[in-house]
C-alpha cells in the first residue's frame, strides 16, 4: 500500500484502529481476550477451591488485567457457560462445570469467536468454492490441526500446569 494514501486513510484515531483490527484478523492468533480468558478462568477455578466466589477486582489484580477490561471477558465467559455469578457483598464468580469439563477449545470460541484460520473452513460455511478450491483441503487440515490441540486440554489440565509450575510438568496429552 502507497504510505501517502494510507496517511490520508487514516487521519483519525478511530480509523487506525479499524485498520488495526482489519489486519489482525487476518493473523492466525490468539488474542488478548483469548489469552486472557485461559488465565481469568484458571485463576477462578483456583480460587474456588478456598470455598469462595471470586471477585472481578481480586482477578484483575492478581493477573494484572484492567477490571473494565476483565469485565468483558467474563461476560463472555458467562454467556459461553463457563461461569455463574454469585451475588452480595462475599459475592463473585464460580465455574459452572468442572474444570475437567471445560475444554480450551470451547474458551478460546467463547473469547475469540473462532480459530479457524479462514471462513471457509467454519462450520456452517456456505463456500461456493471449496469444492473446486486448490487450497480448501489445506485450510481444512490446518483448522482440524488445531481444533484438535486446544480441544486436547481440559482447564483442568491447565490447572495442573500452572500449579507445579513449569510446562515441562504438564500432562502430556500426544
Amino acid at each position: 500500500m502507497n504510505i501517502a494514501f494510507f496517511n490520508k486513510l487514516v487521519k483519525t484515531p478511530s480509523a487506525m484502529l479499524g485498520y488495526k483490527k482489519a489486519m489482525e484478523e487476518k493473523n492466525m492468533m490468539i488474542s488478548t481476550k483469548g489469552r486472557y480468558a485461559l488465565s481469568t478462568l484458571i485463576d477462578i477455578a483456583e480460587q474456588e477451591k478456598k470455598g469462595n466466589p471470586v471477585s472481578i477486582k481480586e482477578v484483575a489484580e492478581r493477573q494484572g488485567i484492567s477490571v473494565k477490561y476483565l469485565e468483558q471477558i467474563i461476560a463472555l465467559m458467562v454467556k459461553g457457560g463457563f461461569l455463574k455469578s454469585v451475588r452480595g457483598a462475599k459475592g463473585g464468580y464460580l465455574l459452572l462445570k468442572e474444570a475437567k469439563d471445560i475444554s480450551v477449545g470451547d474458551i478460546l470460541d467463547a473469547a475469540e469467536g473462532t480459530l479457524s484460520p479462514v471462513d471457509c473452513v467454519k462450520e456452517g460455511s456456505n463456500c461456493e468454492r471449496s469444492a473446486s478450491c486448490p487450497t480448501f483441503p489445506l485450510y481444512k487440515e490446518i483448522d482440524e490441526a488445531i481444533y484438535a490441540v486446544v480441544n486436547r486440554y481440559s482447564l483442568e489440565d491447565l490447572l495442573q500446569c500452572n500449579s507445579k509450575g513449569k510446562l515441562e510438568h504438564c500432562p502430556s496429552k500426544n
